[in-house]
């Protein structure tokens, strides 16, 4: 029992437990009964307490049986039953904030920040600040996310979420203001902790501040792991405090902007515990790296590429070339640059670049095609297919929305690989995983006229996430396959540990 309630007498639930086997129909009591246990860490026998309740249509129950769930990490009936509580009654901004959590760990970001901006107002700790923040800022809405990090130190400066948020999104624009919050979130303690269910596998991921991290809500989900981030580059040679451990995730997945190893990482690496993508294996596939790591592999093509200073001009790439900041993703400021002059001007930018010859991949019938695949134990799972009118081709904005017929052809890749690509290319693709020798990547890909595989780039940085709009539902079954391979790969090396 939680030391706490000894304030409240000798065997509180012992108590309430009483009181409810001499007159089960008793009301009034389930609810403070329910809550007692869930105090002392109790969850599964609130559920049942809640569940069983003659009253069970009270606010206080109900909310009672809403937290139960959360604890155990059942967030889809948890976000029913706290909704179901809210309109029976429940209040208070904890209850709004509860809410959106459940929906933030579903992936359902829009509503979450719906229910994060209703708690704001009658909120004094800024805690529904703080997680709007965030969730602005997994939406991508960046100057949203600014604003109500800073809102919610306003009320509480001392909110770490807050902090963390701004290091990241401060980075770039504001680097003096964003190292101030990273020494104030991280200076106690680089590790957080994210209780899972009763006997959930128990992960610590390492990751860090920079855009250099895969975001692990799917493939780790807290309904289904006990996680601790440790954030190592505010690690160093003092042991900080790890919990136990089952197995190490590196979720670092952007070789170029992956920190230093301090000695006390190092340690925790080489303790026996089973680490999926090790920092070395990860470091070797950077974006000027691939080209020499899949050297050699038949009928694939993958265009070198160059790191050069600012003003600095490579011609030995030729013509067209891509350029693009280092440490951007997602296409953010990447152009092809199809003369001398064009080349020199966009070098003579500031900030370091990449460089890469362009190769025209256009289809026959004028579209661009960009695979992606993932693979989970170095075997290649098909993920998504972007079709477009554009060489910059990226999924949410390649129209696939607007198109059947696009997304019919994305489905047949989904449901057969080999129909659409062939069996040549994906043998190619399978000796590319192996090469990576990962256990989590990914690789995005077309196919020439040739039948070669264009390699655009292949590593651990990939994100893999279920479809909530109804227009793209079809894709759920291929992303489940991934999630699933990725949860059996987890729970086969931890077994091969423990036996």
């Amino acid at each position: 029992m939680n030391p706490a309630l000894a304030d409240c007498g000798p065997d509180l639930i012992g108590f309430y437990r009483d009181l409810l086997a001499a007159d089960p129909g008793q009301r009034g009591i389930a609810a403070p009964c329910a809550a007692a246990l869930l105090d002392a860490g109790e969850p599964e026998a609130a559920l049942a307490v809640a569940e069983a309740a003659a009253d069970a249509d009270d606010p206080g129950v109900l909310l009672a049986r809403a937290r139960a769930l959360r604890m155990l990490g059942r967030f889809e009936p948890a976000t029913e039953a706290f909704a179901t509580a809210i309109a029976h009654g429940a209040t208070g901004a904890p209850v709004l904030v509860a809410l959106g959590n459940c929906l933030a760990e579903l992936g359902r970001l829009e509503e979450a920040a719906a229910w994060f901006d209703r708690a704001a107002p009658g909120d004094p700790s800024g805690r529904a600040l703080a997680n709007l923040g965030s969730t602005r800022a997994r939406l991508g809405q960046t100057i949203e996310a600014i604003a109500a990090a800073r809102a919610a130190l306003c009320r509480d400066p001392g909110l770490i979420d807050a902090h963390r948020t701004l290091a990241v999104l401060l980075a770039a624009s504001e680097p003096d203001a964003a190292a101030l919050h990273r020494e104030t979130a991280f200076r106690h303690n680089p590790v957080f902790l994210h209780p899972g269910p009763p006997d959930a596998p128990r992960v610590l991921v390492l990751t860090c501040v920079a855009e250099a991290s895969l975001p692990t809500e799917h493939l780790l989900p807290h309904g289904r792991y006990a996680l601790a981030e440790w954030f190592i580059d505010h690690a160093n040679d003092t042991e900080p405090d790890l919990p136990p451990h089952d197995l190490i995730f590196n979720a670092i997945g952007e070789a170029d902007l992956m920190p230093p190893l301090g000695e006390a990482v190092h340690r925790a690496l080489a303790a026996g515990r089973p680490v999926l993508n090790r920092p070395e294996a990860v470091a070797r596939t950077g974006r000027t790296a691939l080209a020499a790591l899949l050297n050699g592999i038949e009928r694939t093509v993958v265009p070198p590429v160059l790191r050069i200073a600012a003003g600095e001009v490579a011609v030995s790439t030729g013509l067209p070339a891509l350029i693009r900041p280092v440490g951007t993703h997602g296409g953010k400021g990447l152009r092809c640059v199809r003369t001398a002059g064009e080349l020199e001007d966009a070098a003579g930018e500031q900030g370091e670049k990449y460089l890469s010859r362009f190769i025209d991949y256009r289809s026959a019938d004028g579209y661009y095609r960009k695979y992606r695949m993932i693979f989970v134990d170095r075997v290649a799972y098909p993920y998504h297919l972007a079709i477009g009118p554009h060489w910059m081709v990226h999924y949410w904005t390649a129209g696939m929305d607007l198109d059947p017929v696009r997304r019919a052809e994305e489905a047949r890749f989904l449901d057969d690989p080999v129909a659409a690509i062939g069996d040549a290319a994906l043998e190619a693709i399978g000796a590319i995983g192996r090469r990576l020798d990962l256990d989590y990547a990914g690789i995005d890909f077309s196919i020439l006229p040739d039948g070669r595989v264009l390699v655009f780039e292949a590593n651990a940085a990939m994100l893999v996430h279920p479809e909530h709009e109804p227009v793209f539902a079809y894709r759920n079954p291929a992303v489940h396959r991934i999630l699933d391979a990725f949860a059996d790969m987890l729970m086969q090396r931890m077994l091969a540990t423990s036996g």
